[in-house]
């Protein structure tokens, strides 16, 4: 993403989103950075990978929520060295996501549960000092992908603990 697109992701949101993601950075105002170099590296990567299909409800979606809170906790470690701070961070950053662009229920299910994966994943990587450069982040999420659960209901999520999850391919 560059400064001109993330300029006009900004200028598209309304007031109280503005006012809302101001909130958010305001205790860790630099880290509005890792998150755009996050968010850019996860879209370059998807569009790459699943041109035109990672906004479905597929298995390349569930990449994407997976690969964004991995990069958000590997950028925020990065500038921390804390990895509970790290991901703490990202899951604020991802729920004020979820909340700002809402969906039915079974997508918001499916959606929080690969965002946690992601940094949970990324959390245990980094402490067993598994190098996360994008490759082999790439490759990690993908052997892990090659394992994801398709969702029926929110309620089956709950036989899925540790898998990502889809909806349709």
């Amino acid at each position: 993403m560059q400064w001109k697109e993330l300029a006009s992701v900004l200028n598209s949101l309304r007031f109280s989103q503005m006012k809302s993601l101001s909130q958010l950075f305001l205790v860790k105002p630099l880290w509005i950075f890792p998150t755009a170099k996050a968010t850019a590296t996860c879209m370059q990567m998807c569009e790459r990978l699943f041109p035109k299909i990672h906004h479905g409800h597929g298995k390349e979606n569930a990449f994407r929520h997976i690969m964004w809170n991995a990069l958000l906790v590997r950028e925020f470690y990065y500038h921390s060295s804390n990895l509970e701070k790290s991901s703490n961070f990202a899951d604020k950053v991802t729920a004020w996501h979820e909340n700002f662009s809402p969906n039915p229920p079974l997508e918001h299910a499916m959606d929080v549960h690969n965002n946690a994966l992601g940094r949970i994943w990324a959390t245990e990587w980094l402490n067993n000092k598994i190098a996360l450069e994008n490759d082999s982040l790439e490759t990690l999420i993908l052997v892990e992908l090659s394992k994801a659960k398709q969702l029926i209901k929110p309620d089956d999520i709950k036989n899925h603990t540790g898998l990502p999850v889809f909806i349709s391919n």
